[in-house]
């Protein structure tokens, strides 16, 4: 009895394994691709854009500096005053900073010889005094500062974004 109650799934898997279905190709798949890409970069400016977003000497300066003010902002060392200028806000220095004092005072007075030439083309191109563009850049860099950065307010007070 057994045997015919097996016989039937015996069967389904006799006839399960045989090479019946055929899964081979019989040529290779072949794909062509044939691909063109096309790169084009567009500078927009906005209307209004500064002479600090020009190729200028300045501005190529001031993009070469970038990182080492960055540094500086980030140790707490130097802070961004009220007219726009860079200002070394740790005096004394810390004491791991005590011998870099020559280089950061140069690095302080080299980007703000950058900004005052900027803000005097800025100031000439627009039309408009020299502290209004100092004003509308101090501004700007307190917008743009990261957390725990020092900012001086308008009102001269100093404190940390």
């Amino acid at each position: 009895m057994r045997f015919f109650l097996l016989m039937p799934f015996a069967l389904f898997f006799l006839i399960g394994c045989s090479p019946q279905i055929r899964v081979a190709m019989p040529d290779p798949v072949q794909i062509d691709v044939n691909m063109k890409v096309e790169l084009e970069q567009k500078i927009t400016r906005p209307a209004g854009s500064s002479a600090e977003d020009t190729g200028t000497p300045v501005a190529q300066s001031r993009r070469n500096r970038m990182g080492e003010i960055a540094n500086l902002k980030n140790n707490r060392i130097v802070g961004e005053d009220k007219n726009g200028y860079l200002s070394v806000r740790a005096n004394p220095l810390p004491p791991a900073w005590e011998s870099h004092a020559d280089y950061v005072n140069s690095v302080v007075a080299a980007e703000n010889a950058d900004r005052q030439t900027l803000y005097t083309m800025e100031a000439v191109k627009r039309g408009r005094s020299i502290a209004d563009i100092e004003a509308e850049f101090a501004a700007r860099f307190r917008e743009q500062a990261f957390t725990g950065e020092w900012i001086q307010m308008p009102d001269g007070q100093w404190m940390q974004k």
